[in-house]
């Protein structure tokens, strides 16, 4: 992914990832080091496991618009019904209540999301397909 920068936000070249793994019922620890960019630093695996990330923003994603499967929620199980297409909703769209909480309001297949804030947005685009939800919690 790429991460275009708006306003002062200035972040470290280099982030450490730690990736706690369980072989045969010992747990190691793989540490990576990897740039803003998204390349990794020095010497790697021949398969660099599937990393996702989740933070927080500073100024709260109060809308988004992506170009991706829509407009409700989709996963890989159950995405055929939405079609390709670029969406807008604002960050309440995100979430349902079920009766039995869970993960929800993922959206399937996105090329690019923009979240927006009040003074600030995050622009999202993908070498290949990604997932992406929004939600105030």
């Amino acid at each position: 992914m790429n991460l275009i920068r708006e306003g002062k936000y200035k972040p470290n070249p280099v982030r450490r990832v730690e990736i706690p793994k369980e072989e045969k019922g010992k747990v190691r620890k793989l540490v990576y080091h990897i740039k803003v960019n998204g390349n990794p630093v020095g010497m790697l695996p021949e398969c660099l496991p599937r990393i996702g990330l989740r933070f927080l923003l500073n100024d709260p994603c109060e809308n988004a618009q992506w170009y991706g499967r829509g407009p409700l929620e989709t996963y890989p199980d159950c995405k055929e019904g939405n079609r390709v297409g670029r969406y807008r909703a604002d960050a309440d769209a995100f979430y349902f209540p079920y009766v039995v909480p869970q993960e929800n309001g993922n959206r399937e297949d996105t090329r690019f999301a923009v979240f927006e804030g009040k003074s600030n947005a995050l622009y999202l685009a993908g070498e290949s397909l990604f997932s992406f939800s929004i939600l105030h919690y």
